[in-house]
């Protein structure tokens, strides 16, 4: 009798370890304006929640010399950029004078038409070099809010898939396969070059992963690991840290 009931315990055990484990297919794409690109090659890494937050409590321990080093970088940029834009609206200046003098006739002949491909590669350099200028100032910025809201990609995300191996590679069309253990809530995260999904998943049989625009790293999506909600609960501790961080 006792015999029986160990087997019977036994194959009851494996039968339930079996049936907690679900193939779970997912897509990764981006459906702008109704245009859809599938991510082909981007990968997906499945991490315990319990990894998850080991991992970003380590990188609490870096947060504060990333905030100094972003500070100054965001303060370079934002002293370049109003250098540039006085230099702009001089070369602006210039270009209407020039316009004005091109207006009459020259005793010298060319002369204008040299006078207006000068002005014209004036306001190429300057437009060239405005339009740099926002963008490394719009960088820096977000940057430095990505490390209050999670969406600075460059810091966490190495943090997030530390000591963890890629699970599957999305095909041609963008989809993948992982196993999952069912009841469990775990992370889905999917990188591709500049792309970060950072996603909460309990698992459960027939659920499909869907990666599109809605919940990227960023948007704050109420599945994202990096929300609101969780920044006042689960990652309460990343705010603190940042907190601290800003302080002088």
């Amino acid at each position: 009798m006792n015999k029986f009931c160990t087997l019977a315990f036994s194959v009851a055990f494996l039968g339930s370890g079996c049936s907690s484990s679900v193939d779970t297919e997912g897509q990764v794409f981006l459906d702008k304006s109704g245009s859809v690109k599938k991510i082909a090659q981007a990968q997906i890494y499945v991490i315990t929640e319990e990894k998850v937050i080991k991992n970003l409590r380590n990188s609490t321990e870096k947060l504060k010399t990333e905030h100094d080093k972003l500070v100054a970088q965001h303060s370079r940029n934002t002293e370049y950029l109003s250098k540039v834009a006085v230099h702009a609206a001089q070369a602006h200046g210039l270009a209407m004078a020039a316009g004005a003098s091109m207006s009459f006739p020259s005793v010298y002949p060319g002369a204008n038409s040299a006078l207006a491909s000068s002005t014209e590669r004036m306001l190429e350099t300057a437009t060239t070099t405005m339009r740099e200028a926002k963008e490394a100032f719009s960088l820096s910025e977000s940057k430095l809010s990505g490390l209050e809201t999670g969406s600075n990609n460059e810091f966490y995300m190495p943090f997030v898939i530390d000591g963890s191996s890629v699970a599957a590679t999305s095909d041609g069309d963008g989809k993948f396969k992982v196993k999952l253990d069912s009841g469990k809530r775990i992370a889905i995260v999917a990188k591709k070059d500049d792309l970060a999904w950072l996603i909460w998943v309990t698992p459960k049989k027939g659920d499909q992963i869907f990666l599109t625009e809605k919940n990227l790293n960023g948007t704050q999506c109420e599945l994202c690991v990096f929300n609101p909600t969780q920044f006042t609960s689960t990652l309460s501790f990343l705010k603190e840290a940042f907190a601290a961080a800003k302080e002088k």
